[in-house]
């Protein structure tokens, strides 16, 4: 960055140039609505619920461009593999006018966005799922079972896909390889001390969350927010998972299944994970069989609550059957859930030890939140790859959401930003920024990471209670 004239160079130290990045980021976020994330460069906006009300060639509207991509100059300073750490007066001066015109758009966007917040008309409120009313719990199945009787897109993935539901399950299944640590793809060696987890984890599913949050509005009339289900609370006052209201039999996601043993490919897998499925491959083969784990309690079809009759095309793995919807509670792993768990993962002083501890294996040795609900739970859920076929899948990772939330909430400034990690385990691979992209196939557009870096602000647009 050059004006006219040779620049007096700053040679900040690393912990000024530090100080200097968090004061100006500080600077950004002050008030909540600087947090405003700004529309696609298009012509067309995608971020306002009411586009025609919004100019996406508007002078705000180009600031806010502007003050994203300076969001993204800033944290690009912590790589200090790529950057040196030589400011010019000025670079500084023309990141202060960023920043000062960042804040006087402030009162520019009330005036001109009809009362909307940081792209947000309305700031959904998720909530435990024991603080919802009974009217509200099932109003929120109401609406997945209607996702579960609307026609697919016929984009996502025309061949197996039947359902709206599907289009989701197929687009994780799909993506799957891209966001998330397949222990049976993962040719490195993986340790604690590294950071060969995919970095877009968090953000992908904070953002594939959102897109079937919307989507239950818009097309299934739901007024609500997604809810979440605090595990912690279970796994500190109950001696099984089974208990749990969320598994209530009409105020709830059902939950008895079934005890049968899995027989597949002449192995038989201890934790009876259902019934046995012709051609089944699922990634979790490997791992359920390992020696010394606890026997779970069901393993077949579930036979209580809303989804008992529920038939699902897409998955296990990556392979399109036609199955029910199972499910294999397992108390041995309950332990995983607790607060004390809770608490170690968000004392966590970077997004890189953060999202290890919370992620846990094949990166750690034992078992975190994120395995620990999935396998708590079992069935589907064991499933790496089409675990969405569980509607109890969106309360753990809204969950998992909720946590990352209140990790960045502890030091705002410094860690509304904080991304790191590899986009994939095996090379090739590149180190994940804030304009790395976030794919969600047909189902929402590819949108930057910074973008869903504050859940208060489009297109995410909720909060926590």
């Amino acid at each position: 960055m050059r004006l006219i004239g040779p620049p007096v160079a700053l040679n900040l130290p690393r912990d000024c140039g530090s100080r200097f990045l968090s004061t100006l980021s500080t600077a950004l976020f002050i008030p909540r609505l600087i947090a405003a994330a700004p529309c696609r460069m298009q012509d067309k906006c995608s971020c306002a619920e009411d586009k025609e009300a919004q100019d996406c060639r508007s002078w705000p509207t180009a600031v806010r461009r502007a003050r994203g991509w300076l969001f993204m100059i800033l944290h690009a300073e912590k790589d200090r593999t790529r950057i040196d750490h030589r400011w010019t007066i000025p670079s500084i001066l023309v990141l202060a006018l960023l920043v000062f015109f960042g804040l006087v758009t402030v009162v520019i966007e009330l005036t001109t966005r009809h009362g909307e917040i940081n792209g947000c008309r309305v700031v959904g409120l998720r909530k435990e799922w024991r603080n919802l009313s009974r009217v509200e719990q099932l109003d929120y199945i109401s609406a997945v079972k209607c996702m579960q009787t609307l026609p697919a897109n016929g984009v996502v993935d025309t061949n197996h896909v039947r359902t709206r539901y599907d289009d989701f399950q197929s687009a994780h299944i799909n993506l799957t390889d891209e966001t998330h640590t397949v222990a049976s793809h993962t040719l490195c060696v993986l340790t604690e001390n590294d950071n060969a987890t995919q970095g877009q984890f968090l953000p992908w599913h904070r953002y594939f969350l959102g897109t079937f949050e919307s989507t239950l509005r818009s097309e299934c009339a739901y007024q609500g927010s997604i809810p979440y289900w605090d595990w912690s609370l279970d796994a500190d006052q109950l001696d099984s998972i089974a208990k749990s209201p969320v598994f209530d039999p009409v105020y709830g996601f059902g939950g008895k299944s079934r005890r049968v043993s899995r027989l597949n490919h002449g192995m038989t897998y201890i934790s009876g994970n259902g019934l046995h499925i012709p051609g089944y491959s699922g990634p979790f083969n490997n791992w359920t069989n390992l020696a010394g784990w606890v026997e779970g309690t069901g393993g077949g079809c579930i036979t209580t609550g809303p989804f008992v009759s529920y038939n699902l095309s897409v998955g296990p793995g990556t392979k399109p059957t036609n199955h029910c919807l199972t499910r294999n509670f397992n108390d041995a792993f309950i332990w995983a859930l607790s607060s004390a768990q809770v608490a170690n993962t968000t004392k966590q002083p970077n997004f890189e030890r953060f999202r290890i501890e919370l992620e846990g294996q094949p990166i750690t040795s034992t078992m975190k939140l994120h395995d620990g609900g999935h396998f708590a739970v079992g069935g589907e859920m064991l499933d790496t790859y089409s675990s969405p076929a569980d509607p109890i899948f969106w309360l753990h990772h809204a969950n998992l959401d909720r946590i990352w939330w209140k990790w960045q909430n502890i030091d705002l400034p410094t860690r509304l930003l904080d991304v790191s990690g590899r986009s994939r385990v095996n090379p090739p691979f590149v180190n994940i920024t804030l304009a790395y992209p976030l794919k969600m196939w047909s189902l929402a557009p590819t949108i930057p990471i910074w973008r869903v870096m504050d859940v208060r602000s489009s297109p995410l647009c909720y909060d926590y209670v």
